[in-house]
C-alpha cells in the first residue's frame, strides 16, 4: 500500500471499503479488479435534512414514516422520511425529514443540512461483474478485498455495505461482535 505521502507499507490483508469508482481510482496492478470496480454504475443524488412538512402528500391520512411521491412524467421519485416515526428515541421532538430529490423547493430556512451523494446502480451487467470481483476475491492466496454497497447482493444501501464487510471478515474468521456465537 502506497499513502498519499509517498510511504509504502506492506499488510497480509487489504480491505478496500469505498464505492466501486473510487476503489477503482486507488489501484494499480490490478487490472482485472480494477476494471470489474470500473464497470458499476453509479447516480448521484441530493438529500435534504429539514423541518418543512409541505413536502408531505397533501392528505393527512397517506402520513406514515416513508412517502414515496412519483411524479407523473416518471422522473426519480421524491422519497421523505420522517424521522420522528421512523425512529422511536425521535418520537417526542418536533418532525425532522430525510427527503431524497426534493420535487419543489424547501422552505430555506427550515432546511438543516442538503447533501449530494453517489449510490451504485444495480443491473444486469453490475451483478455480472461482481460475481466476477467476488470470485477473485474468494480465491487461495488472494488479499485484496472490496466491501461497499454495491458487493452486497441487496438495494445498495448502508446495511448493505455493513453485510459486505462482514461477509469478508466471517472468511478471515474475524469474529463479529454482535453476532452471537453458538
Amino acid at each position: 500500500v502506497t499513502t498519499a505521502d509517498g510511504k509504502q507499507q506492506t499488510f497480509d490483508q487489504v480491505v478496500v471499503a469505498s464505492q466501486a469508482q473510487q476503489a477503482a481510482a486507488m489501484l494499480q496492478g490490478f487490472d482485472e479488479q480494477k476494471q470489474l470496480l470500473a464497470s458499476v454504475p453509479f447516480e448521484s443524488s441530493w438529500m435534504t435534512v429539514h423541518t418543512d412538512n409541505s413536502i408531505l402528500p397533501q392528505d393527512h391520512n397517506d402520513h406514515s414514516p416513508v412517502s414515496y411521491i412519483l411524479p407523473a412524467q416518471g422522473q426519480r421519485p421524491q422519497v421523505s422520511v420522517d424521522l420522528s416515526k421512523a425512529i422511536s428515541r425521535y418520537k417526542q421532538q418536533s418532525q425532522v425529514f430525510q427527503t431524497w430529490n426534493p420535487l419543489h423547493q424547501l422552505a430555506e430556512d427550515k432546511v438543516l443540512a442538503k447533501v449530494k451523494f453517489t449510490r451504485p446502480v444495480v443491473n444486469q451487467k453490475s451483478r455480472a461483474a461482481l460475481e466476477q470481483l467476488k470470485a477473485l476475491q474468494f480465491q487461495p492466496g488472494n488479499s485484496l478485498w472490496f466491501c461497499g454497497s454495491y458487493m452486497a447482493e441487496k438495494i445498495p444501501l448502508l446495511d448493505a455495505a455493513v453485510d459486505s464487510s462482514v461477509a469478508i471478515a466471517e472468511f478471515m474468521d474475524i469474529e463479529i461482535p454482535w453476532k452471537k456465537h453458538v
